[in-house]
């Protein structure tokens, strides 16, 4: 394969699948001419320093605005910085300044975040062979919806960054909360996984970060019980004011409840289907301790 196939074979079906259309409010435009500052040695000569001109291949805006663009390169070439560099150059641009950019070779495709500038780690770095079974995953970062999102929480987060690519305020995708067996460390319990339908990660007002979980039991019963103790809303305080990378020191969050049951109210029995019925008043006080790291 050439570049040209790169572009053609592969490139421009997935942009249609991305959800982008030449002409619409997802738009691709190709090879735009960029214009930088005139290249210089010493002293500038306006009449006869050089422009510098470059030409990204693909460059993707979502409702008027440059949100990423994409880099063709042939598959003899590998992604090196040298590559990386180029397509930051683009994104960068003063006329530009898209949140990402990608390069694809035929045989990988790297997805870059342009704040991070081109020597950090890609956020996706996707084998060939792979794109269809984690399409998904570029839909979550590169699709127009997700683009939308993105910009929504910008407007809204102007403070100092959670991390690494993230805003003053995140939003948590999904996730899933499992239990395990009493008396059998490491063996899940499958009928109690409680999903994470969302949520949030901000700062509070001493500046600690607090994430926010909205969860939804697996059976009605246990949904019940949720919502009678306030499992279905967590708020989880930490103790530093960012996450911290993969491979540092986890950042510890930390919750409290606290609750009262009546003599005859009826309880779901985890795992069983039966359920009980308090004897007597119950008072029950709950602490959550978790740690979280940030994994790009």
């Amino acid at each position: 394969m050439s570049e040209a196939d790169v572009r053609e074979d592969i490139l421009v079906p997935l942009l249609a699948a991305l959800g982008y259309k030449t002409g619409s409010s997802f738009d691709i435009r190709r090879e735009l001419s960029l214009r930088y500052p005139k290249q210089s040695l010493g002293r500038k000569q306006e009449t006869k320093d050089p422009v510098l001109r470059g030409r990204a291949d693909y460059m993707l805006k979502v409702d008027g605005d440059f949100s990423w663009i994409l880099e063709a390169k042939s598959p003899v070439s590998d992604i090196q910085l040298l590559e990386i560099e180029q397509a930051w150059t683009y994104a960068s641009h003063p006329e530009v300044r898209a949140a990402y950019f990608a390069l694809c070779n035929g045989r990988n495709f790297v997805v870059h975040d342009s704040l991070a500038g081109p020597e950090a780690p890609a956020i996706l770095n996707i084998a060939y062979n792979d794109l269809a079974a984690r399409f998904f995953e570029l839909q979550e970062v590169l699709g127009p919806q997700a683009i939308q999102r993105q910009i929504a929480i910008r407007r809204t987060a102007r403070g100092k960054p959670l991390a690494l690519g993230l805003g003053s305020l995140a939003q948590v995708a999904s996730g899933l909360i499992k239990y395990y067996m009493p008396g059998a460390p490491g063996t899940v319990n499958p009928h109690l996984q409680t999903v994470v339908l969302g949520g949030t990660a901000e700062r509070d007002e001493s500046g600690r970060v607090v994430v926010h979980l909205d969860t939804q039991a697996p059976v009605p019963g246990m949904q019940a019980t949720n919502e009678r103790i306030g499992f279905t809303g967590l708020d989880l305080l930490s103790d530093t004011d960012t996450f911290p990378l993969l491979g540092a020191s986890p950042a510890v969050f930390r919750g409290e409840m606290a609750f009262a049951f009546p003599a005859g109210e009826k309880f779901l029995i985890p795992g069983t289907g039966q359920q009980f019925e308090l004897p007597n008043d119950l008072s029950c006080s709950m602490s959550i301790e978790a740690t979280g790291l940030f994994d790009a």
